[in-house]
Parts: structure tokens; sequence; C-alpha cells
């Protein structure tokens, strides 16, 4: 076989014909070593493919923009200086903190699909109060649900995985995560896993405080302090707003904002507005500390 496999940091595999020979070894049952005879590094595939959520992207066929970035972005601070500098005043995201190749692995969709595709998952409506749950298996959300969002569909009639995860059923996975080395004084950490598809999102809301990371896929922020409330509808979707909304925004009342990919952890205050946009069909894990 003739052709390059390209591996980014997005864990995206292209695979461009009749360039370079490409050798790929098999690791184990499930992972493939990419290996470019052109010297590169190398990275670990799936399949030979980016754990196979890409392909309900299609290059990303909503056409999102990722955005600027005026959030702090960090790779390597003390807990003491996570506390004093943004613990109560700030987000910032954190770049390559843990490891979390293999919760990576075991939330590829062929993974999941083959150990919990019949099992139950509680579904939020993803409008800013999340008020309407509805049960369904996993199997029927990602084949059946699991869509590019529509802009004229409001947030309280569309449909999104996050939370009310049951811990006894998602415990083999869930003791990989590796959650980020930073804490609050006399907080502990609660766990909300998710998928969720391109062009979705949760409008504007606040709570306590909490990281969140992407694992597949990327994810739009969007965050104000508590006194600067943004002007939103609780019920609209958050693409509506992005196309709509986000232009008429003058500088001041711009968002402080950021899309983060894996590797990249955000961390939230307490209280803080903050909304979310998926470019591409994400999975990621947040931790709530209370």
């Amino acid at each position: 076989m003739r052709g390059e496999i390209i591996c980014s940091v997005l864990w995206v595999c292209v695979i461009l014909a009749n360039f370079e020979s490409v050798e790929c070894s098999s690791v184990n049952h499930e992972t493939q070593q990419c290996i470019s005879s052109g010297g590169g590094e190398n990275e670990t595939c799936f399949n030979g493919r980016a754990y196979e959520w890409e392909e309900y992207d299609e290059d990303n066929i909503l056409g999102l923009d990722e955005g600027i970035c005026n959030i702090d972005k960090v790779s390597s601070i003390t807990n003491d200086m996570f506390l004093m500098q943004y613990a109560f005043d700030r987000p910032v995201i954190f770049t390559g903190v843990s490891d979390n190749t293999e919760f990576r692995r075991l939330t590829s969709r062929k993974a999941l699909m083959e150990k919990y595709a019949n099992n139950t998952i509680t579904l939020s409506t993803a409008n800013t109060h999340s008020y309407d749950k509805v049960d369904m298996s996993l199997k029927e959300y990602i084949e059946r649900i699991l869509k590019p969002q529509s802009v004229n569909k409001l947030g309280k009639d569309t449909l999104y995985f996050f939370g009310n995860n049951n811990y006894t059923e998602w415990n083999e996975i869930f003791k990989t995560y590796m959650q980020p080395p930073y804490s609050l004084p006399e907080k502990t950490g609660a766990y909300s896993f998710g998928i969720a598809a391109a062009g979705t999102g949760v409008p504007f809301h606040f709570h306590g405080p909490g990281f969140s990371e992407v694992i597949h896929g990327s994810k739009r922020w969007f965050l104000y302090p508590y006194e600067k409330m943004p002007k939103f509808d609780p019920d609209q979707n958050m693409l509506r707003w992005v196309l709509d909304e986000y232009p008429k925004l003058t500088k001041d009342n711009k968002p402080l904002e950021c899309t983060i990919k894996p590797g990249d952890v955000l961390y939230f205050p307490d209280r803080w507005w903050h909304s979310t946009l998926n470019l591409k069909t994400s999975v990621f894990m947040s931790t709530f500390l209370g």
C-alpha cells in the first residue's frame, strides 16, 4: 500500500494516496501504531483512524469557526499558584497536565458500542435549565440522535448526553480517567461524562467551579463573570447564538473564549456564566467541584 498517514494533535489520521509508504504495525487487538516513513513522530491511532468519532463530522460539515482564544493557557504551575492566580478569579486552560490516552481509547465509538451499546443513558434537553430528561440506549442515541445541530431546532428540543451517569455501570472506564492535578480547599470532584454532536451545546448558565476536558473532538467555550450576565435566550440553541448574536457584540461585551481540544482542560470558577458549542462530534469529561 502506498500512502501517508498523518496523525495530528487532534488524533485525526488522514490517508493521502500516492505519497510515501506507511507501515502500520499491530500493537494489540484494537490499536495500531502509525509509523511515518518520513521520520515524523509516532502517534497511536485506533484502527488507523482517530478513534472513529470523526466519521460523523465529514470534515466539519457545519464549517464552524474555532474563534479566538483570550484565556490563559498554562502547562505547569503548582496548586498554590493555581489558587492564587485563577481558582477564584478567572478561567484558565491547562495543557498536557494529565495523560488520558487509556481513557481516550476506551471511549472510542467502537469500544463504547461493543461494551455499552445496550446500557440505558439519560439525555437532557440542551437548553439553559435542562428540565426534560429522556432515557434510551447508548446505541439508539449514537445511531439516531447524534447528528449535526439544525440551526432552526430549539435547544429545548435538542437531546444531549451529559451527566446523569450511572457510576456503577461506567466504573470500569471512569476509573482510568486522570483528573487534573489541581484542587480547591474542602472540595471533592464528581464526574460528568458526555457525548455530543457537532453544532450542539448548552446556552449560558452558571453553577459551582469545575474542570472540563475534551477527550475526542473540539469544544468552543464562552465565559462571563457573574456580574456581567450575557444576553441570550435560554431555549435557543448555541449555534444560533453564535451565528446571530455573537457578531453583534461590542468589544466591551465580548466574552472570554477559547476552543479546547484533546489534551486541554478548562477550569471555570464558581458562578461564572458559561456556554459551549461542540465544533465536532465530541466526547468529554467534566469534574464538578463541590
